[in-house]
């Protein structure tokens, strides 16, 4: 090879060696760009969650508010796991809370308004647990909220009107003591958005209660029953008034027609303050569940309804501003004649008292025992710490066999005049009482005693001959000198 050839032959090779490092740069460049993410048809790995979520404060102010540390199950909070590994939790990419179901875990307490700040949670159940008080109206600060749970709690009063904000499509609250939404044209156009709704609205029991009212005083003979039994709002049934939550809060049926007995169920009105009924074929006694009500007009007149005579019923009576009655009263229950014996004897302070002056049946008082007619059959409360004078309104119980008081050495005599009509009695235990003065010569008409105590009752003086008129008494128990 000349030199000339062996020049020629070594351009060439270098031409192609610089050819072939430009290729070699040029394929290094497309790699970088590749490994830089710009072809959305391979995305890089999701991120990583933040370690502490900016939803740990708020969730940590929940745990505090409920009784955290006693929860059934509270695995992992407030510890240094990711608040998705709480109890409960479940977050989205960011750590933020998107679920928080903790219900049956025996939360206790308010419901935290804090949850509000949960910006993203689209889930909250808290049912089942020992919730109380109102809903806060914070809590509808957490817009996103899709389904809620409150069911069976204590929770009270209405749903807040922060609620209208909120797109739910399900909405769980009813068990709760008397958490109602609103009866309303706002609130009635977003209940009727949400496909699963599950609760009382506030009306409900008050449209039960005028329902009886209806039924009880003969609805299909009034004057005017314009609306009534029909779908429309409360406030648009004649003589019917209603606040904003549609709650009745007043009745207004004079001269309509009514007759009958009002319904034992209207004092469950309990929004109700004014009350007009006058001049109505109605009878019988005024419902004791009217102490329930607070109410500041009522007038009855030109009716045969008649008014309890208990104290506790009189001193109702005697607050509300406007009280215009038939002036009948009633004669008493076997209810009120105990009620009124409760009282007379400072009952409050008895060493048992179980029951007395509740709502249950009165055989469930303590020492209390009916006959298959609810009538008191028998009276024993002895030793039972009874202060005070015997009160004439015992002689009504007029079916009383067996009468115990023995041992209550505060209750004091005379037995009063009204204590002889007792003519059924065939047991009476008064030892250790503090009646005093001579033995009345009444008692001969407890004609049915079979076993009279008087032991240390201190009585005195002759026993009184009307007392042989007692043909039925085999056992005369007594400790004073007898003179003849």
């Amino acid at each position: 090879m000349t030199r000339r050839q062996y020049a020629t032959a070594r351009s060439t090779q270098n031409d192609f060696g610089h050819l072939a490092a430009r290729l070699a740069a040029i394929l290094s460049l497309a790699l970088a760009v590749g490994a830089c993410g710009d072809d959305p048809a391979e995305p890089g790995p999701d991120p990583e969650p933040p370690r502490v979520s900016p939803d740990r404060d708020a969730l940590v102010a929940i745990y505090n508010a409920t009784d955290g540390p006693n929860w059934r199950r509270n695995t992992n909070w407030l510890s240094d796991a990711p608040v998705g590994e709480w109890h409960g939790v479940d977050t989205d990419a960011g750590g933020r809370v998107v679920r928080l179901t903790l219900s049956t875990n025996r939360l206790m307490g308010r419901v935290p308004a804090v949850i509000g700040e949960l910006s993203e949670l689209r889930h909250l159940a808290i049912a089942g647990n020992q919730l109380t008080g109102a809903v806060p109206p914070e809590l509808a600060s957490a817009t996103k909220l899709d389904s809620l749970f409150l069911t069976n709690n204590q929770l009270t009063g209405v749903i807040p009107g922060s609620f209208l904000q909120l797109g739910l499509s399900a909405f769980g609250f009813h068990d709760n003591d008397g958490l109602c939404v609103p009866v309303n044209p706002a609130f009635t156009e977003w209940a009727g958005g949400i496909p699963q709704l599950n609760g009382p609205d506030c009306a409900e029991e008050d449209t039960r209660v005028l329902e009886l009212l209806y039924e009880s005083t003969n609805g299909g003979g009034w004057t005017n029953s314009g609306s009534w039994l029909s779908e429309e709002p409360l406030g648009d049934w004649f003589g019917v008034d209603t606040d904003s939550i549609g709650r009745v809060t007043a009745l207004s049926l004079a001269e309509n027609g009514l007759s009958g007995t009002l319904p034992d169920s209207l004092g469950g009105l309990s929004a109700l303050r004014h009350l007009d009924i006058a001049g109505n074929a109605l009878e019988g006694r005024l419902p004791r569940s009217l102490l329930d009500i607070a109410l500041e007009n009522f007038v009855y007149t030109d009716t045969q309804l008649c008014a309890p005579t208990d104290r506790g019923f009189l001193q109702w009576l005697g607050r509300i501003a406007v009280h215009e009655g038939s002036g009948i009263t009633c004669p008493p229950t076997q209810r009120e004649i105990l009620t009124m014996f409760y009282e007379a004897t400072n009952g409050d302070r008895w060493h048992e008292n179980r029951n007395w002056v509740s709502d249950l049946p009165i055989e469930q008082w303590y020492g209390v025992t009916t006959d298959n007619d609810g009538q008191v059959f028998a009276l024993g409360l002895g030793s039972n710490g009874l202060q005070g004078p015997i009160p004439p309104e015992l002689g009504l119980l007029s079916s009383l066999r067996f009468l115990h008081l023995g041992g209550n050495w505060a209750l004091a005599g005379p037995l009063p005049e009204e204590f002889f009509e007792l003519t059924s009695l065939r047991g009476l235990f008064l030892y250790n009482v503090g009646l005093g003065g001579p033995i009345p010569a009444e008692i001969a008409r407890l004609t049915s005693l079979q076993v009279l105590d008087l032991r240390a009752t201190g009585l005195g003086g002759p026993i009184p001959p009307e007392i042989g008129e007692l043909t039925n008494l085999t056992r005369l128990i007594q400790s004073f000198p007898i003179r003849r």
